[in-house]
């Protein structure tokens, strides 16, 4: 058996018959919820802080909620397009994960190393990393 098949596996054991439908139900709307709330926040910040200030600056909410409505449903097909594609990774999801927060995570533990260790370093140089 895979690792891709022991939690369904699981599930088949634990729970009788009838509540295997209703846990998949569950377990696809928190699968939803979880999406959606990462691509609101994700178009939020995009529209507020990159969209609006450095290409339509005067431009009225009502345009910046349309170009964000366009801007999720740029997001989430590239979500969608992209997914797939973790499944094939050799090393698994978990190491995929791992491999994608080293991304950011180096920098950002750069910036606080050297924040507490000198005084001279201008705040600039924190956002420019």
């Amino acid at each position: 058996m895979t690792s891709m098949e022991a939690y369904p596996a699981l599930v088949n054991e634990v729970l009788p018959l009838p509540l295997v439908g209703f846990f998949a139900a569950v377990l696809f709307g928190a699968i939803l919820s979880s999406f959606n709330s990462v691509l609101n926040s994700t178009v939020t910040l995009i529209v507020l802080n990159i969209y609006k200030p450095y290409f339509k600056p005067n431009a009225p909410d009502s345009k910046l909620i349309r170009d964000g409505k366009v801007i999720g449903t740029l997001l989430a097909i590239f979500a969608m397009s992209v997914a797939p594609l973790i499944a094939l990774v050799p090393q698994g999801f978990f190491q995929y994960l791992q491999m994608v927060n080293g991304f950011y995570n180096v920098p950002i533990f750069t910036v606080i190393l050297i924040g507490y260790l000198t005084k001279r370093v201008p705040a600039i140089a924190a956002k420019s990393l």
